[in-house]
């Protein structure tokens, strides 16, 4: 006859044991691990990014310095200075690669190289403001700049960009100081703008909006794209507007309205790309432009300009675009 199996009495834990809990978010799963040793009281329960941002090994970035983080009345350790607005403070260049597609993962890797910025492109991609909403959490976790590309001068899409993380704002086809002058309003709270209150992504991160909202207008920088005659004849008036932190210049559109479509290395071209930095630095404004690979990136460098985007890492791969800021910041040219 088969034998009852024993069953050995329950024993209690040992002091010193420890509970694992496993959750999942929108990019990868989260591990953290909790004390149930006698006399531990259990933590405070916390939503999901609350978590990862404590449980994840930080991202150990590849720039010169990272800011004295202090303890918010939200109790995380958070700052809110604008790595891009830091950078040029600190009379350095903003470096940055570009969101190759909508991905959060595609986001981490881009993050992990080293950028002061990630560029999100919200005017040529097919996607909007609720497919990439996680992408500048990420960034924040990294300390890297959401770069969010509106499609155009809209209040609207401004705002949506802002509420769900950004903290740079790129507003294109700017051709007028009137213009300018809008594209700053639309960023700003109240009294230096109209923007609306009621950011989504301290939410997801568990910032309190008291630690936030004083400094918001302070953090956003605002980026005004120039990619038409008009726009250049207008330079000037546009670079002299309070607010405007950065006078991006378009390549390729600058390219087209000349009459050398996709030629953006023409020779009429590439002599006014090379006094677009002079024009608004006598205004105080760094310039900015976008280009693929660290040769273009270090003679754009070398011409003035203070904010560049070095292309994706579709193009530059990982490693590539890792050793391309590395040489860059150490100064070596193309």
């Amino acid at each position: 006859m088969r034998q009852p199996r024993k069953t050995l009495p329950r024993q209690p834990p040992p002091r010193n044991s420890w509970r694992c809990h496993a959750v999942s978010c929108p990019t990868w799963p989260v591990l953290w691990v909790e004390s149930t040793a006698p006399g531990r009281s259990r933590p405070r329960q916390q939503s999901w990014p609350n978590r990862l941002r404590l449980s994840t090994p930080a991202v150990q970035p590849r720039r010169p310095s990272m800011p004295q983080r202090r303890l918010g009345r939200s109790g995380l350790l958070v700052d809110f200075i604008n790595p891009v607005k830091r950078a040029l403070q600190e009379g350095q260049v903003a470096w940055g690669v570009a969101l190759p597609d909508c991905s959060d993962i595609l986001a981490k890797l881009s993050v992990d190289t080293g950028p002061e910025f990630l560029w999100i492109d919200l005017e040529h991609r097919a996607y909007g403001p609720n497919e990439v909403r996680w992408v500048p959490i990420i960034c924040r976790q990294a300390d890297v700049s959401p770069m969010i590309r509106v499609p155009g001068l809209d209040s609207n899409w401004i705002k949506k960009a802002l509420d769900i993380g950004a903290s740079t704002i790129m507003v294109p086809q700017i051709d007028t100081a009137e213009q300018a002058k809008l594209a700053v309003e639309y960023c700003k709270y109240p009294p230096e703008g109209s923007r609306g209150v009621s950011p989504l992504w301290p939410m997801m991160m568990n910032v309190d909006w008291s630690d936030y909202l004083p400094v918001a207008n302070s953090e956003t920088a605002v980026i005004v794209q120039i990619e038409s005659p008009e726009g250049l004849d207008n330079i000037d008036e546009i670079a002299a507007v309070e607010g405007v932190d950065i006078v991006f210049a378009g390549p390729q559109d600058i390219a087209a309205s000349m009459g050398v479509i996709g030629q953006p290395r023409h020779p009429d071209v590439v002599e006014i790309l090379n006094g677009f930095p002079e024009r608004v630095a006598q205004y105080g404004k760094p310039a900015g432009i976008t280009d693929v690979g660290f040769e273009h990136a270090a003679r754009w460098r070398d011409v003035g300009y203070r904010f560049i985007n070095i292309g994706t890492i579709a193009h530059l791969g990982l490693d590539g675009a890792t050793d391309a800021f590395e040489r860059l910041r150490s100064g070596q040219g193309g």
